[in-house]
């Protein structure tokens, strides 16, 4: 049998010690238990690199045969992305949660930071082998931050200002309403998330600029809609 032929037998002989190992893990993420979930993901896709890396290393036109054994653990693909929906499901909820339950912000946040500890990695193999991971690199925390981002924005399009008819001073309580949502965020992102994000995210800052960012765009709105004279 040739070397590829050997990788996909393997493949085969553990195709159902894999199978107990995907399962688990998505029983997990259901439960909520995601670092349980992220090692028992880290290890079926070490499996995972360890036989597409010697595929790569072992034959010079390894394309159909690495897309081959890649089919045959195509579910390790669709349990990173389960399980990065979860986390988004906390990290949308980050201002409220974080009041109750920080613990959860931090998994999520761990999670988010070694999923890019992976990312640098791997394509520093890349550049050494030429051999990059599917799926890789997975840019978790870039999600994670347009997710937070995404939030400012909705939180902002969601004071809609009064109609104009019903009160000349429609437009500063519209500003008045968002001053004072963005001041709650802001204290609650200084006082509560600042011990639970790792420096590098600059969580105040990055709140502050994605607030910035939704008014910016709320007033242009409103001038492109005719409520307010540019």
């Amino acid at each position: 049998m040739d070397f590829e032929g050997t990788q996909i037998f393997k493949v085969v002989l553990c195709k159902e010690s894999v199978n107990t190992a995907i399962e688990k893990t998505r029983e997990w993420i259901l439960d909520g238990k995601l670092l349980y979930a992220h090692q028992s993901l880290m290890d079926l896709e070490d499996f995972r690199y360890s036989l597409l890396f010697e595929l790569h290393r072992h034959t010079k036109t390894p394309q159909g045969d690495q897309q081959l054994l890649t089919s045959y653990l195509t579910d390790i693909s669709v349990l990173s992305k389960e399980l990065l929906k979860q986390i988004k499901l906390i990290l949308v909820r980050t201002l409220n949660v974080v009041r109750i339950e920080p613990k959860l912000v931090v998994t999520a946040l761990r999670l988010v930071e070694r999923e890019e500890e992976i990312d640098k990695m791997t394509l520093s193999c890349q550049n050494e082998t030429g051999f990059l991971p599917p799926d890789r690199p997975k840019m978790w925390k870039h999600e994670e931050m347009s997710v937070l981002r995404s939030v400012v924005q909705n939180r902002v399009e969601g004071n809609r200002p009064a109609e104009r008819e019903t009160t000349k001073i429609w437009l500063t309580l519209h500003l008045e309403s968002i001053r004072s949502l963005m001041l709650e965020d802001l204290k609650v992102t200084n006082q509560l998330c600042v011990p639970v994000f790792s420096p590098d995210w600059n969580v105040c800052q990055m709140f502050l600029d994605f607030y910035h960012d939704a008014m910016r765009d709320n007033i242009e709105e409103l001038v492109r809609n005719g409520l307010v004279d540019d």
